[in-house]
C-alpha cells in the first residue's frame, strides 16, 4: 500500500511546457547572432552542421554515462571544442540560449499555473526535477508565471551534473526539501527516464503525461516502468491529489522572512505567507510594497509578524 504523498516533484520539458524540435524550421537569426558574438566567418548552413553533428553526439554520450555538463563544460569540451577556449567560456551562457532558442520551441501548457497553485494551496510541497543543459531556463519561467516560490526545490541536471533515470537526482531533490521518498510522486512524461528514476528512488508513485497517442505507437512497456497513472493533461493531475490534511509545520528559523521576496514570486500574499510557514520561518516582515487590497481577506491571526516597514501598507505617497 502506498504512503500518502507528501510532495510532489515535476519534469518540466513536455510535463509543464511544450518541447518541440525544430528540425526543418531551425531560427537562422539566432544562429546568425551566435555567429556573430563569436565574430567568426563561417556560413551559416556550416556552423549549423557543425553544431548539430556535435550536439548529437553529447545527447549520445549523456545517454550514456548518465551525466550532464553545466553550459560552460557543453560549450568547451563536446559544442565548439575546436575554438579559443576563453572566448567560448565568456560567452558560453550566451551561446546556450541562442542554440536552444534556435532549436527548440517551448510553450507552456495553459492550465500549468492553475494547477501548481492549486496544488500548493491544497497542501502539497512542491518541486521541480529536470534534465536539461539551461541552468536559467527553468527558473525564468517559473519566475514568469509569478509562482518561482511556491517550488521548495529546483534541481537540474546541468547544475548537478547527473541525470535521469539516475534515480540520485530525485533523491536529492527529496533530501533537499525534507521529504521520505516514500511520500513523494513524479510526474514527468518519458516512461524510460521518468518511471525508470521515480522506481528506483523509492517514489510512492509515477504519473506520466499526454501525448496518449505517442503512448499507445511505442512497443509495450516493461511492467517496472509503467506509471501508476497515465494522464492526459495537467488538469487530469487534481482528481489524484485530493486536498490533504493540515499539518502544522515545525519551526526551523528563529527569524522572519521579508514579503519583499513575495514580489513576482507567489500569486498572492497569502500564498507567501503559508509558504514561509512551510519553510520554517518563526515570522514575516511585512516591508513598503505591501498594500490594503493585497491583505484583503487574509487573516492575520494565523501568522506571526515580527516588523512592519513605514508606509505599510503602502496606500500613500
Amino acid at each position: 500500500m502506498s504512503k500518502p504523498i507528501e510532495a510532489i516533484l515535476f519534469d518540466m520539458g513536455g510535463t509543464l511546457r511544450t518541447t518541440n524540435m525544430r528540425k526543418r524550421e531551425v531560427d537562422n537569426e539566432k544562429i546568425r547572432e551566435m555567429i556573430a558574438l563569436l565574430g567568426m566567418e563561417m556560413a551559416e548552413d556550416e556552423f549549423l552542421g557543425l553544431l548539430q553533428e556535435n550536439a548529437r553526439a553529447y545527447r549520445d554520450w549523456a545517454k550514456k554515462t548518465l551525466l550532464e555538463l553545466n553550459e560552460i563544460e557543453l560549450r568547451t569540451r563536446w559544442m565548439l571544442p575546436d575554438w579559443p577556449s576563453d572566448q567560448i567560456r565568456q560567452h558560453a551562457l550566451q551561446l546556450n540560449r541562442l542554440w536552444r532558442a534556435a532549436t527548440v520551441k517551448h510553450e507552456i501548457f495553459p492550465e500549468t499555473k492553475d494547477v501548481i497553485v492549486t496544488l500548493f494551496r491544497r497542501g502539497y510541497r512542491l518541486g521541480l526535477v529536470s534534465n536539461t543543459t539551461s541552468s536559467d531556463e527553468a527558473p525564468s519561467i517559473l519566475k514568469e508565471l509569478g509562482i518561482s516560490g511556491l517550488f521548495e526545490t529546483i534541481v537540474l541536471s546541468c547544475v548537478v551534473g547527473i541525470r535521469k533515470p539516475d534515480p540520485a537526482i530525485l533523491l536529492l531533490a527529496a533530501g533537499r526539501m525534507g521529504v521520505s521518498p516514500e511520500h513523494c510522486a513524479y510526474i514527468g512524461d518519458q516512461p524510460g527516464r521518468d518511471v525508470a528514476a521515480a522506481r528506483k528512488a523509492g517514489f510512492s508513485k509515477a504519473l506520466i503525461l499526454r501525448d496518449q497517442d505517442k503512448l499507445e505507437s511505442k512497443p509495450e512497456l516493461e511492467s517496472s516502468l509503467k506509471a501508476d497513472h497515465t494522464i492526459h493533461n495537467l488538469d487530469d493531475l487534481l482528481d489524484n491529489c485530493p486536498p490533504r490534511s493540515a499539518a502544522q509545520p515545525t519551526t526551523v528559523y528563529d527569524a522572519s522572512l521579508s514579503t519583499l521576496w513575495a514580489i513576482r514570486n507567489f500569486p498572492t500574499l497569502t500564498d507567501f505567507f503559508e509558504a514561509a510557514r512551510r519553510m520554517g520561518f518563526a515570522r514575516i516582515e511585512l516591508n513598503h510594497k505591501v498594500t490594503n487590497p493585497m491583505l484583503a481577506g487574509i487573516d492575520m491571526k494565523l501568522f506571526q509578524f515580527s516588523s512592519v516597514h513605514e508606509p505599510c501598507p503602502a496606500d500613500i505617497s
